[in-house]
């Protein structure tokens, strides 16, 4: 399926991934039917917060990170638990990226367990996490994965809630 059009933040910066998102409208509506392995999922409400609860991240995590690496060829997915800023600063600052490290405010948090995480070749990966009505919501997607499968290292993720404004702005002004 080919994209009709793509609009990347305006505030985007690879830098340190700030605002790491793009919207992307497909040239033609998928049928669900005729696809079932495909699911549609439900963009979370601007101020909701997933801090506290355990959310599904998915991926395609490698067998290797050297250039023998491959791809898994069935989608992984783990249940993590979702943390606040202040302990993913502080995890990421003191045990990871140094102590000039700044988390970007459109970033939010999800601490893997040993053997359970996603990984660096899963930017991208969603995390979703169940509304209060039962239905899944894309509470983020993978923008940086750091040492894999390790108790108490979080993944970042880009906080869909924060960028749902301009999502919806997005895609009603094309």
């Amino acid at each position: 399926m080919r994209a009709r059009w793509i609009v990347v933040h305006p505030e985007y910066y690879s830098g340190d991934l700030r605002n790491d998102l793009a919207v992307t409208r497909l040239q033609a509506y998928i049928d669900f039917v005729t696809n079932p392995h495909i699911r549609p999922v439900c963009l979370p409400p601007h101020h909701a917060n997933f801090v506290g609860r355990r959310c599904v991240s998915t991926g395609c995590d490698k067998t290797a990170f050297e250039s023998h690496g491959k791809f898994q060829r069935i989608l992984c997915k783990v249940e993590v638990p979702v943390v606040d800023r202040a302990t993913c600063q502080a995890a990421l600052a003191y045990k990871h990226v140094g102590s000039t490290f700044r988390l970007s405010p459109g970033a939010l948090c999800a601490v893997g367990e040993k053997r359970r995480d996603i990984c660096k070749g899963d930017a991208g990966g969603v995390l979703l996490c169940k509304g209060h009505d039962g239905a899944f919501q894309q509470a983020g997607f993978m923008s940086r994965g750091l040492r894999c499968k390790r108790t108490g290292v979080p993944g970042v993720y880009v906080d869909v809630a924060r960028y749902a404004h301009w999502i919806h702005h997005v895609t009603n002004a094309q």
